[in-house]
C-alpha cells in the first residue's frame, strides 16, 4: 500500500468515526429531550388526577345540594387546591355556558401544555339533569 492510499484510508476512517460520533450524540440528545419531556407530562397528569380526587374526596362528604353554576364557582374557589409542581403554572377557568371548570397545566421550559375539562355534574357535586 503507498502512502497516498494509507492518508486516504486513515481520512476515510476518520471520517466515518467523526459522523458516527455525530450521530450517536445526537440520538443521545433526542432521547435526553425526550425522557425530560415524559417525565413533565407525567407531572401534569399527576397533577390533573390530584386535582380529580380532591374534588371527589370533597364531593363525598354529606353537604347541601347545590346547582351546578354554584358547584363550579366552589370549584374554583376551593382553597384546598393544590399547587402544580416545581416548573409547571396551572391555570383554572370556567367554562363559557358556566358548568364546568377548564384546568391548563404548562411547561414553559418545553413548550408542553396539558388540558383538562371537569364539570360538577360528573364529579356528583349537582344534578345531571339540571346541567343540561
Amino acid at each position: 500500500m503507498s502512502l497516498v492510499e494509507l492518508v486516504m484510508a486513515t481520512g476515510v476512517f476518520f471520517a466515518a468515526g467523526a459522523c458516527s460520533l455525530q450521530l450517536w450524540a445526537s440520538s443521545a440528545r433526542a432521547a435526553q429531550q425526550l425522557g425530560s419531556e415524559q417525565r413533565l407530562l407525567l407531572q401534569m397528569d399527576g397533577q390533573l388526577l390530584r386535582l380529580r380526587a380532591n374534588w371527589l374526596q370533597a364531593a363525598s362528604i354529606p353537604a347541601k345540594p347545590m346547582l351546578c353554576r354554584e358547584a363550579t364557582e366552589w370549584m374554583l374557589q376551593d382553597p384546598a387546591l393544590l399547587a402544580p409542581p416545581a416548573g409547571l403554572t396551572q391555570r383554572l377557568g370556567r367554562l363559557a355556558d358556566g358548568q364546568g371548570v377548564a384546568v391548563a397545566l404548562r411547561s414553559e421550559a418545553a413548550n408542553l401544555e396539558r388540558r383538562r375539562v371537569f364539570t360538577p355534574a360528573a364529579l356528583g357535586f349537582c344534578d345531571a339533569k339540571e346541567a343540561g
